[in-house]
């Protein structure tokens, strides 16, 4: 009885989602792209590996809302600001190319500007995927072997904005509560309940300082905040650094300033500022 040998090559794709600053097989500058005021910016995109990289290019819309503690989920329905969606009005030339092992390119984007639009804050999310070159199937020498040929692709996915115009935006504070979470009972939880204003994202930071009964400083630190639309902020603070026998002051300030991003990229506002006391709980 005659048999028949033939070899199977299964090719699986294996997608793997990350920040600007996560491990990649590519490198972006800026990792926030900010559009000048005619609509155009540039950025470079950089293959860290040996090998060529296919790199293609995508845009979505899509911006962070919080959950009930104030931490930044995915909005999900994104109708609310859908005016600001400026997705299908971006040119990326070129959209598709391949770069060389160390290789780096310049990638042109402009917002095709229709005529009549609004002043304000517009956005999308700047997606760059980058897998390996196609490559012909090579027979294995056992004509019994199945064979798996793993191709990883990777996808970083960075925030695009084009302020146009007199852009605004601000914050007001309604309430603040402190909090001691039950999910994450380490930390303390300064759970602020906020609006935005404006007609453009907020995108700043806020300044927390810790004294002690004394007036002391204690503790100090900075966090980034952003606010596409009105939502909690949840910010907090490990327990372990404080003692249950006192009361503190908290002191809280909201700016439009981030360490990793020039100040003609911010729409600016005033400071917000925030105190109260809390203590911790035995």
């Amino acid at each position: 009885m005659q048999r028949t040998f033939f070899t199977v090559l299964t090719t699986a794709f294996i997608l793997f989602l990350l920040p600007a600053a996560g491990l990649s097989q590519i490198q972006l500058i800026p990792t926030t792209i900010v559009l000048d005021r005619s609509g155009v910016g540039t950025v470079m995109v950089i293959n860290t590996t040996n090998e060529p990289r296919e790199i293609s290019i995508s845009t979505d819309f899509k911006y962070n809302m919080s959950n009930e503690t104030g931490q930044s989920v995915d909005a999900g329905d994104y109708s609310e600001l859908e005016m600001y969606d400026i997705s299908e009005n971006l040119l990326i030339y070129p959209p598709r190319f391949v770069l060389g092992g160390g290789e780096r390119r310049d990638v042109r984007v402009q917002h095709r500007m229709g005529p009549g639009m609004e002043d304000g804050g517009y956005f999308s999310r700047f997606m760059v995927k980058a897998e390996p070159m196609a490559r012909d199937a090579v027979q294995e020498e056992d004509p019994e072997t199945i064979g798996v040929q793993l191709n990883y692709v990777f996808v970083q996915d960075i925030p695009l904005y084009h302020f146009y115009g007199n852009a605004t935006t601000g914050i007001v504070i309604n309430d603040m509560k402190v909090i001691e979470d039950e999910g994450d009972p380490e930390y303390i939880l300064f759970l602020f309940d906020m609006e935005k204003t404006g007609n453009s994202p907020y995108r700043g930071s806020v300044d927390i300082v810790i004294r002690d009964g004394e007036g002391e400083v204690i503790d100090e630190e900075t966090k980034q905040v952003g606010l596409f639309t009105d939502r909690k902020i949840g910010l907090k603070i490990p327990k372990e650094r404080y003692s249950s026998d006192q009361t503190y002051t908290a002191d809280f300030t909201f700016k439009t300033k981030r360490s990793t991003s020039a100040p003609q990229d911010l729409v600016q506002a005033p400071d917000v500022t925030w105190s109260t006391t809390f203590s911790i709980q035995e």
